[in-house]
């Protein structure tokens, strides 16, 4: 596979390596990568089972196994984690759950894989506008 950007680091090893894991249960998302022999890609994978913190050996995995598609989905992993991380820090920036329809769900993620961001972000960019505009109005 091309090498790309984004590079796996210490911090974020754990969250890679416990989503890729779970990735690879999946037989839809494994199979969407056209690959030919996936109990070889599961394999090399649990061979990295005692590095898992390492984030060369998890970045040489993924160079090797993913694709491109599979590369943002892994970035737009990350970036929540992070962002998740930061919220837990900042208790202003404390995250709230909101229910929505299964139909704005979906259209709240596609946007979100569309802009690599994440739904939080999707809604704040989107909404500021009509927001301002309901304050300004009272």
């Amino acid at each position: 596979m091309p090498r790309h950007r984004y590079r796996i680091t210490q911090d974020d090893a754990m969250t890679v390596w416990n989503w890729l894991d779970k990735k690879l249960e999946d037989y839809e998302w494994s199979s969407d990568n056209g690959w030919e022999d996936r109990y070889q890609v599961k394999q090399e994978f649990q061979g990295l089972d005692a590095r898992w913190r390492d984030p060369e050996a998890l970045n040489a995995w993924a160079e090797k196994w993913l694709n491109r598609e599979q590369w943002k989905q892994l970035q737009n992993v990350v970036r929540a984690q992070r962002k998740r991380k930061l919220d837990r820090v900042d208790r202003s920036r404390k995250p709230v759950s909101i229910t929505v329809s299964p139909q704005a769900h979906h259209l709240l993620r596609s946007i979100a894989e569309h802009d690599r961001v994440t739904l939080s972000q999707v809604i704040e960019k989107y909404l500021k506008a009509r927001y301002r505009e309901a304050i300004r109005n009272g």
